[in-house]
């Protein structure tokens, strides 16, 4: 049996320090508590896949949870950096973490949640990447998702709120929440990672209006 973990234990875990990401983290920790709740087990209970897990910003917070956690990403590097991490924060025994590719893992299991941060917009074929996602989400699981808003450097594919949308809707997937990431420090690394001002502009965010805001945090569902 698992201790409930408070999110400041999660997010300790991570290396993410800036208050935009602290925010992110929070999204994720609720939907993963929030799905325990309402199934009446522990966090520790459930299964979760991570896509795109790189060196695991989000991936350690996940495994100390205690879940059942497998991590897939494309880079050898990150992946044998996320293991090297996990095994110094005594964080290994339920995690497993390889290289595959998200459009064509094919795992035995069926997953409560499955988390693609920052993956979405990378990829040529968000159709495949969500047929793949779908098939893998167990019966009342669910999906985060979190992108940027509009256009990036190294971008594949470019969202609006309600292109992203459409795309979820095609699948089946609802949207139960949806959250702006942050305002206008995205132009600004030094100023985001400011506390004062960095935990400002995240605030902000939540008030403007989705177009406004620099990405989006959503959490969804198969449609019943």
């Amino acid at each position: 049996m698992h201790d409930h973990v408070s999110f400041q234990e999660f997010a300790a875990a991570s290396p993410y320090t800036d208050p935009v990401d602290k925010k992110k983290l929070l999204f994720v920790y609720r939907a993963v508590e929030d799905l325990a709740a309402e199934k009446r087990v522990a966090a520790a209970d459930l299964s979760i896949l991570e896509l795109g897990c790189s060196a695991g910003g989000i991936t350690l917070p996940l495994a100390r949870l205690g879940a059942r956690l497998w991590g897939i990403d494309i880079d050898r590097g990150d992946v044998d950096r996320l293991l090297s991490r996990a095994r110094e924060l005594r964080l290994d025994s339920n995690l497993t973490a390889g290289v595959e590719d998200a459009f064509t893992f094919q795992h035995d299991a069926r997953y409560d949640v499955i988390v693609a941060s920052e993956v979405m917009e990378h990829v040529l074929d968000p159709d495949a990447l969500l047929d793949n996602i779908v098939r893998h989400l167990a019966p009342g699981g669910v999906v985060v998702v979190i992108t940027p808003n509009g256009y990036g450097p190294d971008h594949r594919r470019h969202y609006t709120r309600g292109k992203l949308l459409a795309l979820f809707q095609r699948h089946g997937l609802a949207v139960y929440r949806f959250m702006n990431s942050g305002f206008i420090l995205t132009i600004s690394k030094h100023m985001r990672r400011n506390r004062a001002l960095g935990t400002f502009d995240a605030d902000l965010a939540n008030l403007v209006p989705h177009w406004m805001a620099s990405g989006w945090y959503v959490a969804l569902r198969k449609h019943s």
